[in-house]
């Protein structure tokens, strides 16, 4: 007598974004009706069940669950598949066909689709060629029918300015689809603008924001409670980079204007996206509130392109780096130090052998040539900063330092409830002792890395505080590169200086 064969069944659970709202096709539904249908089958056993909450059909490859039964799979662990529907298995039709119709047969594998009524045991020859293939090619067309329409209800609401990105950019908040300030992350990327015009690298900024303890794009949506996920980040607490600086310094969202469409997906069957033209992107410009202006913006953008090259080991760049220019030639001015009477500024053209003239002049030069065109407006800047200074003196409480500090504060008592909930879950015996021990190094790292954030918070607000107080009577860098557009030299030291506005006496 042939003995009987035992399965042991993976159950797999699967439901979609679009569907999730749907209790019927919900992954508890799913389950409790799978666990009731097998109740009347004594010769198979659940072995495990394997859940894809929030996933397309069409993917395999991209979903967890499966991948992990399919390891089972192959593992010999289970050898029978069972499914509410075909639908909840895939929606790709040839590919769900080549998992029931060949895979699954050469491997030993039993598939039921319990709602389907479809039992690879006791198939017959008609219902595997003809039955099978046309349901699965109906769940196909569904999924085609809600990805188009899915797609032109996003094309719909970009045309009108509302706001489709599943992830808002850092410093807005999204909602009932249209974008906000974020109090707290707008005055970050206002710091991050006013950093760069300064003269810092994307790498500088990104690393004293890190030194002051101010949360990446990725940890502060964490802390707001939504979970956020990227390819870029190597660490367990994600920092700021120059890669993630300079997207806030190129995202033209900060000036009230809303770009969308940038990328898609090649196909509904595939996930793969690629970046659309410039020419199809939905631009609507004053969806929202301007977190800078736009003259800053563009000239952030300029200055992005200058050649800001500087000494080995200074921090900042000099003051007229990338503002200097041959007449004759058009190329770049090269600073060269050893001058007796100070550094000198060549043409490149010349110093690379390319031939043009050395068109030399001091650096002293400029800068005096600088100071007395600027003398005649002196006292208006000066004025103009004086009452600046008062302002902000006006709002001390809220200068941004003291929030940085108190956003620190905050964090280290959360870190300090964090390590004693660790501790509790640990003497309670939820917690192994290799874990706990991991989580107390982690916290207590990052206690010392917000203390020493704060500590060089004060140290910067100090400084800015005296340099405030500070007569701005002779230009700093922060002052040419907003006055200057560009500073042209001619032979025998002849000088013209473009600004960016037109300056009347």
């Amino acid at each position: 007598m042939k003995k009987q064969t035992t399965y042991r069944a993976a159950l797999y659970l699967r439901v979609s974004k679009e569907e999730n709202t749907s209790f019927r096709n919900s992954i508890e539904n799913q389950k409790q009706f799978l666990v009731e249908y097998l109740k009347n089958m004594p010769d198979v056993s659940i072995y495990d069940c394997y859940a894809d909450n929030g996933y397309s059909g069409l993917i395999f490859e991209e979903r967890p669950g499966f991948l992990r039964m399919w390891e089972d799979i192959i593992s010999h662990k289970v050898n029978m598949v069972v499914v509410k529907d075909l639908s909840r298995f895939g929606r790709e039709h040839i590919k769900t066909d080549t998992y029931i119709q060949k895979i699954f047969p050469s491997l030993g594998v039993r598939f039921l689709a319990a709602a389907d009524s479809y039992d690879s045991l006791f198939a017959k020859e008609g219902e595997q060629n003809l039955l099978l293939p046309v349901k699965n090619f109906i769940n196909d067309q569904y999924a085609r029918d809600i990805s188009i329409k899915i797609r032109s209800s996003q094309e719909a609401m970009r045309r009108t300015g509302i706001c489709a990105k599943a992830y808002v950019s850092y410093g807005y908040q999204k909602k009932q689809g249209r974008l906000y300030p974020d109090l707290e992350s707008a005055r970050v990327v206002r710091l991050i603008f006013l950093l760069k015009l300064e003269g810092k690298s994307a790498n500088e900024i990104a690393k004293q924001l890190n030194i002051w303890g101010i949360s990446s794009p990725a940890e502060f949506r964490r802390e707001q409670g939504h979970p956020y996920y990227t390819g870029f980040q190597e660490q367990e607490i994600a920092r700021w980079s120059g890669r993630s600086v300079d997207r806030i310094l190129k995202d033209s969202v900060y000036t009230g204007v809303l770009e969308q469409g940038k990328r898609k997906r090649i196909s509904y069957k595939v996930q793969k996206v690629v970046w659309t033209k410039k020419e199809e992107w939905s631009v609507v410009k004053g969806t929202h509130t301007a977190i800078i202006s736009k003259a800053i913006y563009q000239l952030v953008q300029q200055i992005s392109l200058l050649d800001l090259r500087r000494a080995s080991g200074q921090s900042e760049p000099y003051l007229f780096s990338g503002l200097l220019f041959c007449k004759d030639c058009g190329r770049a001015m090269i600073r060269r130090n050893g001058s007796l009477k100070g550094s000198t500024y060549l043409c490149s053209s010349y110093q690379k052998g390319l031939g043009c003239s050395r068109h030399a002049v001091l650096e002293i030069q400029i800068f005096q040539i600088v100071l007395s065109i600027l003398e005649p407006y002196q006292s208006q800047f000066l004025a103009a900063e004086k009452t600046m200074q008062e302002k902000a003196q006006k709002r001390r409480k809220n200068k941004i330092w003291n929030i940085f500090i108190e956003k620190n504060l905050e964090k280290i008592e959360r870190y300090k409830r964090r390590m004693e909930q660790a501790k509790e879950d640990f003497l309670q015996g939820k917690l192994q002792q290799s874990d706990y021990m991991q989580y107390q190094d982690i916290y207590l790292k990052e206690q010392e890395y917000l203390k020493q954030a704060n500590f060089l918070c004060e140290q910067e607000k100090r400084k800015r505080e005296i340099e405030n107080q500070r007569s701005k009577a002779i230009p700093d860098r922060l002052w040419v590169v907003l006055l200057i557009d560009k500073i042209e030299i001619f032979q025998k030291k002849k000088i013209r200086i473009s600004f960016r506005f037109r300056m009347d006496i």
